[in-house]
């Protein structure tokens, strides 16, 4: 086995000790620019009624979801879509419900249906008139926290929940 300088033995133990300092970060990385886009797709086909909702969620959305987590431009520019953080936290609007096979969450007052694909987490609405998706990488963590940053943007811009259906 090779002999390492002790120089490069500290920058190693620097490197190690700062990777398992930030490893406990809600921050999956360091904050991006606020004026790198991120590209997501938007969604398309929406009625004018779900035009109107996704702008108004749009509107009432966070500037930061939590500290070093922000808005990002999205690409293309578009009402149906957000972006915070590096790796990149997307949101989407004016998609379809989320699934009951998903596992169901309640976060203030706020229906949700994550789906884990093992890289990501699928965080789809299921009862609002307009439902959105957030799908945040799995480096993330405490995204139940996050996600009840963005209720009051939910409720407020995509209205109260559907009334319960009796199967």
């Amino acid at each position: 086995m090779p002999r390492r300088s002790p120089v490069a033995l500290a920058l190693l133990a620097l490197t190690l000790l700062t990777a398992a300092c930030s490893a406990g970060s809600t921050s999956a990385g360091p904050a991006a620019s606020a004026t790198t886009s991120v590209s997501v797709a938007s969604v398309e086909g929406l009625t004018a009624s779900a035009t109107t909702s996704c702008r108004s969620l749009k509107a009432a959305l966070p500037a930061a979801l939590d500290t070093g987590i922000n808005l990002r431009p999205t690409t293309p520019a578009s009402d149906t879509t957000a972006a915070w953080g590096d790796p990149a936290i997307t949101l989407r609007c004016g998609v379809p419900a989320g699934s009951e096979r998903d596992d169901p969450y309640l976060f203030e007052d706020v229906r949700w249906a994550m789906h884990d694909d093992g890289a990501f987490r699928r965080w789809t609405t299921m009862d609002r008139k307009v439902n959105v998706a957030v799908v945040f990488p799995d480096r993330y963590e405490g995204q139940a926290e996050l996600l009840v940053t963005l209720a009051p943007a939910v409720k407020k811009g995509l209205g109260p929940p559907l009334p319960a259906t009796v199967g």
